[in-house]
């Protein structure tokens, strides 16, 4: 690949990773930047959860269920293991008053379309053993789910380097040259890029 692909992107986190490996799949040149190594700053860092139990309704619920929607399937289409568990979550309460509260909660996570649903003490530690007695009553959403971080990036920076993508880890962006709004050149530590656009 020469040093003017189609897009540059800037970054491997998951946003970067992804947007490499679907763009390179419909047929774009693509080089991603990272100035360290893919997965090494907040994407990687964090636990990964797939949290659809307290998405709030609107965009932020919109966009978990797209995911989560295609997030069996991904492993398959990445032809990668990132550690997938898909066994729901709880959020689970020990008092009379947080009980109350809990199912207003889950009558209105219901009411948005969610897939949750209440249940006692003794149904929250038959799923998770380690709830001690306390525990009284819990919401239980089985379309939780929770992946490993950076195997999830690394699965779609594999994924878009078989797609043709030029994966460089190491390379921080020392500078951006512009044209009016338009970037028109990239330089790294060891090349310049005159990408037709940045990401």
């Amino acid at each position: 690949m020469t040093n003017s692909p189609d897009v540059l992107v800037i970054g491997g986190g998951i946003v970067g990773s992804a947007s490499a490996f679907h763009l390179a799949r419909r047929g774009a040149s693509v080089v991603l930047l990272e100035a360290n190594e893919l997965a090494y700053g907040a994407t990687g860092r964090n636990l990964g959860y797939v949290w659809v139990h307290t998405r709030r309704s609107g965009p932020e619920l919109d966009l978990v269920m797209h995911l989560r929607r295609e997030l069996e399937e991904l492993q398959g289409i990445l032809d990668d293991d990132f550690g997938l568990r898909t066994e729901g979550g709880l959020l689970y309460v020990h008092t009379d008053d947080q009980l109350a509260t809990l199912r207003e909660f889950v009558e209105r996570r219901q009411a948005d379309g969610v897939d949750i649903r209440l249940i006692d003490g003794d149904e929250a530690r038959a799923l998770a053993p380690i709830l001690p007695d306390t525990v009284i009553g819990a919401s239980f959403c089985p379309l939780d789910a929770k992946m490993d971080s950076p195997r999830y990036v690394r699965a779609f920076g594999n994924a878009a380097a078989r797609h043709g993508a030029r994966i460089v880890e190491h390379s921080p962006v020392r500078s951006l040259e512009r044209d009016g709004a338009r970037i028109t050149r990239v330089v790294t530590d060891a090349e310049t890029f005159t990408p037709a656009r940045v990401v």
